[in-house]
């Protein structure tokens, strides 16, 4: 599944949540990264970004993660809080729902 910012989400898998990778969370530019919580999978959420890249180095020690991952940043729409989460743990519901310019970070 390719994903782009502004598409409408829900995450179904809430183990693809990075809570470590604070340099990334940076780089998306996700202010309000909630790097010690879990996102709601009762929720919805839109994507503000999206990062194709090598894995952080702490997440190449096991087996279930590869070499390569889609890291999205995500917004929940009930809280406003931000996280990031590799993109198999990620369900589509509406394409292009908004643009990053329709919220205040």
């Amino acid at each position: 599944m390719n994903f782009r910012v502004g598409d409408k989400v829900k995450v179904v898998q809430s183990g693809h949540t990075y809570t470590t990778y604070k340099s990334m969370a940076k780089y998306m530019h996700l202010s309000n990264w909630d790097k010690h919580g879990i996102p709601n999978m009762n929720h919805d959420f839109a994507i503000l970004a999206i990062e194709d890249r090598d894995a952080p180095d702490e997440y190449k020690l096991t087996d279930s993660y590869s070499k390569r991952t889609v890291i999205a940043g995500i917004l929940d729409l009930q809280t406003g809080k931000t996280y990031m989460v590799g993109v198999e743990g990620l369900k589509l519901i509406i394409i292009d729902l908004l643009t990053i310019e329709d919220f205040e970070l």
